[in-house]
């Protein structure tokens, strides 16, 4: 990886306190010699995995239109830093300099749910139905834990390929809060219709990412160029025209279903709407969600 500016004393790497790497640790020099390959372009930067000399991998965030000093910048990344839950991505290290704001978290060798849900279109989806409603308790959870930090704080992100998977049937939620240190990006499918950073449009966010984990679609990643589909609008439309089943991902009708994993089936899909009222007034708190989930799974 190279930046634009070098090394300095006075811009230094900084570990979270409590941080747990999975790798040494390491240094800005360790980085900026490390090999790099792109996993993805967001709103808020550029994802890399860096290989260390030593063979550890890492993930960099690259942010892009940060304006903020280097003091109001290290505050908010000790605000983020000290959200942790084993349902929560840990943020590990941090760089500021003029030129260069990086952050750096865990690999997670098992990929993101976007690419389970999206990276080979070809071959059947690799998730059965209780995989995906684990995932989808697991991030309820790390998602409600981030707001359980105070009125103030949410996740700002929420997507699928935020959503790293830790097991066959477990993950968690990565990039909490990182639109309080960038400016706001490219409205996306999973953005609430009223464009704030705010609890109760992480709640629609996440009903978004329901409705893509039970029909395996893509949603909007760009309003402006109309990729992708309206999940929360199709959605709708599916329900007025008596069209449930059809909207469901085929791979996971492909096989006989008892009538509970049906009707598991159709309240998961009942909550996603939920979630996604365009009144903010009507969408359920995360933990509500999460007492719903765990009363359709457990």
């Amino acid at each position: 990886m190279t930046t634009s500016e070098e090394s300095s004393n006075e811009y230094v790497g900084t570990f979270i306190i409590g941080s747990t790497m999975t790798c040494p640790l390491f240094n800005l020099d360790n980085l900026l010699k490390a090999s790099a390959e792109v996993l993805g372009k967001g709103t808020v930067g550029t994802s890399y995995k860096a290989t260390l000399e030593s063979g550890d991998q890492l993930v960099v965030k690259r942010l892009r239109a940060v304006d903020l000093p280097k003091e109001e910048f290290e505050l908010r990344v000790t605000v983020i830093g000290a959200i942790q839950n084993k349902h929560i991505a840990p943020l590990q290290w941090y760089y500021y300099s003029k030129d260069e704001k990086m952050l750096v978290y865990n690999i997670f060798p098992m990929g993101s749910l976007a690419h389970a849900l999206h990276g080979d279109r070809v071959s059947p989806a690799p998730l059965g139905w209780e995989q995906r409603a684990a995932i989808a308790l697991a991030a309820a959870r790390g998602v409600a834990y981030i707001h359980s930090a105070g009125p103030s704080s949410c996740h700002g992100n929420i997507k699928s390929s935020n959503i790293m998977l830790t097991g066959t049937h477990n993950a968690c939620v990565s990039e909490h809060g990182l639109t309080t240190l960038c400016l706001p990006g490219p409205v996306s499918g999973y953005r609430a219709p009223e464009v704030t950073v705010s609890q109760k449009a992480d709640v629609y966010s996440f009903g978004v990412l329901l409705l893509e984990l039970l029909s395996r679609l893509t949603p909007v990643k760009d309003t402006q160029l109309e990729e992708g589909v309206d999940l929360p609008h199709w959605a709708r439309c599916g329900i007025r025209k008596d069209l449930t089943w059809e909207m469901f991902d085929v791979e996971l009708l492909a096989r006989q279903r008892t009538d509970v994993e049906k009707e598991c089936m159709l309240r998961f899909l009942n909550l996603a709407i939920h979630c996604c009222s365009d009144d903010a007034k009507l969408r359920p708190t995360m933990s509500d969600v999460v007492q719903r989930i765990e009363e359709m799974t457990i």
